[in-house]
């Protein structure tokens, strides 16, 4: 590639498409995987965009360089919390930027209306160390809180060596446990990894509760889409360690009535380590649209509180079709893996075991949507009640 590159410089007359030399730093012979992907870009354009600049006979039209995302570090504006309605405007941010929290003790983080784009999502990372969240506060409802939040990579592997680099407690000077994350107020897109919970009501909320006052989060004007919830670790939650989706579809209130839920499309919840929940490991409701994958986690001790009807392994609820495999569920009082979904799911390669109270795997039809089936296959079941 190099000659390649020197020859063109040095051909005359000159070339009018000029060459461009990239050197990846890894071992190996495959340098096209990575340069074909259209998501590899360099100088805002990736390989394709790159080429169309040129034609034959063309003349070189040198591209405007784009202005570079900048990297912001995040203030405390209330005691040593930070609560932002609007971050995007407190802290001028643009599509593609970084908000950097720097390590520390945090009493809480609650981040309003940060929207990237596709393309360009608003990163938030830990920058020099861990950040630690929930840390001497009286805060009682949720310690890190992400409200409307769209395009985002919430990425706790901010710092080299640090495979936590959020810390996330749950449990205020009260002794109140708050909910350690929450994805709410019509949130969507959001990548979530490598951060510790503990001590928490629950580990992560993910939905929209719909209510009367806030009528674009209803069934049919919103839909939570791509959301990734990856390499959690997580320990001790008095409720749920993951709940996600709503789990009534319809909802009353003294002055609104028949409010149905928002549905939840493309959800991936993977390689995340949960263990001691109060009631169900990961609860799921209404995540039917496309594909839904639940794949590769180990929830372990779940139900400690032994409640009849919330202490499952991993639960479907009302509303869901999913992909669950390749899922290990162990030590726990309810089965370890309820379809309650609607439509059609695939349980497979999952390992159940020491279950006190019920079966391994359960399917019931609890209509919502439709009538539920499992395709159940290749699973391990064993010492189940």
């Amino acid at each position: 590639s190099k000659d390649w590159v020197t020859q063109i410089d040095a051909n005359n007359p000159v070339s009018s498409a000029m060459p461009r030399l990239t050197i990846f730093n890894a071992s190996g012979h495959d340098a096209w995987t990575k340069s074909y992907d259209p998501s590899y870009k360099e100088n805002g354009m990736n390989v394709y965009e790159w080429m169309l600049q040129y034609e034959k006979g063309g003349k070189v039209q040198p591209s405007t360089p784009k202005p570079a995302n900048k990297r912001v570090v995040a203030k405390t504006n209330i005691g040593n919390g930070m609560y932002y309605t609007d971050a995007m405007k407190s802290f001028g941010l643009n599509p593609g930027d970084t908000l950097c929290i720097a390590a520390g003790d945090y009493e809480f983080i609650q981040l309003g209306k940060l929207v990237g784009t596709a393309d360009k999502p608003i990163v938030i990372t830990n920058c020099g160390g861990q950040v630690r969240v929930g840390i001497r506060t009286l805060k009682s409802d949720i310690a890190f809180n992400i409200m409307g939040g769209k395009y985002l990579h919430i990425n706790g592997s901010g710092t080299p060596g640090i495979e936590y680099g959020f810390d996330v407690n749950g449990k205020n000077l009260a002794g109140v446990k708050m909910h350690g994350m929450y994805l709410g107020s019509g949130s969507s897109d959001i990548d979530v990894h490598n951060i510790y919970f503990h001590d928490v009501g629950i580990f992560i909320v993910a939905k929209t509760t719909q209510e009367c006052n806030n009528p674009q989060f209803w069934e049919g004007k919103y839909v939570m889409k791509n959301v990734k919830i990856h390499h959690i670790k997580g320990r001790y939650s008095d409720y749920e360690g993951f709940y996600i989706g709503n789990t009534h579809y319809v909802m009353d209130y003294a002055g609104c009535k028949g409010i149905k839920s928002h549905h939840i499309q493309d959800l991936e919840v993977y390689d995340n380590d949960l263990q001691y929940m109060g009631q169900d490991g990961i609860h799921i409701a209404m995540t039917d649209l496309v594909t839904n994958k639940i794949q590769h986690n180990t929830v372990r001790n779940y139900g400690t509180s032994k409640l009849d009807a919330q202490s499952y392994g991993m639960l479907t609820g009302g509303g869901s079709r999913v992909r669950l495999y390749n899922n290990v569920i162990d030590q726990g009082y309810l089965p370890g893996i309820a379809i309650f979904g609607s439509g059609i799911s695939y349980v497979y390669n999952n390992t159940v075991s020491n279950v006190e109270h019920g079966e391994g795997i359960n399917v019931a039809d609890k209509l919502i949507l439709e009538p539920v089936t499992a395709y159940i296959f290749n699973n391990t079941v064993y010492n189940t009640g």
